[in-house]
């Protein structure tokens, strides 16, 4: 932390640490972690991503060998509330995120933690897939190498609710990818959702399945592959569904 102190401003230090408590004793509480990151939203800015690899990684060597996936779960939930907060800069909200959740898969490995390395994989998937900051191409097939391994965890036999959330996040990011073959690309993404839509049914999960028949929809509206006609018969059929 020492040199932390010497490189950055003592104020961001202090607010990452007030964060870092909140998140932890709250489990990852957005209620009560969001209103000091509402209240500091002049520091969630570049200055902040360029400290927080070495704060964050601080924090995690100096966890107890015992305490260290308590630690880079506090990690995972810290990134996720970066994700998802609505207000300030978004670019630098999903770097955070991205920080937190590759430092965390140091901990959390697929030998040690299976379940939560895949949950992070998939949560990272996310993160690359809405990322703003670097290369556009990069980032999705970054996200689409996290949702699959993810994947190589999440079977679905074992975890069909989360392996058919990671097909549907893998078809998003078929759709948004910019190399190899556009044609191929969106037939992948249609077969990701239809792969997802065999467990979220209407009967379970009928936001789900709303939502899956919607990007679905929007899939077959773009499709290039086979007849043009009957591809916009099926993006109609799955949005009235």
């Amino acid at each position: 932390m020492d040199k932390l102190s010497t490189a950055f401003p003592a104020e961001y230090i202090a607010f990452l640490g007030k964060v870092w408590q909140a998140t932890s004793d709250s489990d990852g509480d957005g209620e009560v972690v969001y209103p000091i990151l509402e209240a500091n939203q002049d520091k969630l800015n570049r200055t902040l991503v360029a400290m927080y690899p070495n704060w964050a990684h601080n924090i995690l060597s100096q966890a107890a060998p015992e305490k260290a996936r308590n630690v880079a779960i506090d990690l995972v939930n810290f990134s996720d509330l970066f994700q998802l907060f609505p207000l300030g800069n978004r670019a630098s909200h999903l770097d955070l995120a991205i920080i937190g959740y590759e430092l965390a898969l140091t901990i959390l490995t697929r030998a040690d933690f299976p379940q939560d390395w895949a949950m992070t994989q998939n949560n990272l998937a996310v993160a690359y897939r809405d990322k703003i900051t670097g290369n556009r191409a990069e980032n999705i097939d970054e996200a689409i190498s996290c949702c699959q391994l993810a994947l190589e965890a999440y079977s679905r036999a074992d975890f069909p609710k989360k392996w058919a959330s990671t097909q549907y996040n893998l078809g998003l990011s078929y759709k948004d990818k910019i190399t190899g073959n556009r044609a191929e690309n969106i037939d992948e993404a249609i077969s990701c959702y239809q792969l997802a839509l065999e467990i979220y049914t209407r009967a379970d999960f009928p936001d789900n399945w709303a939502m899956t028949q919607n990007m679905l929809g929007l899939a077959y509206k773009d499709k290039i592959t086979g007849n043009r006609a009957e591809n916009i018969d099926e993006a109609i059929s799955c949005y009235e569904l």
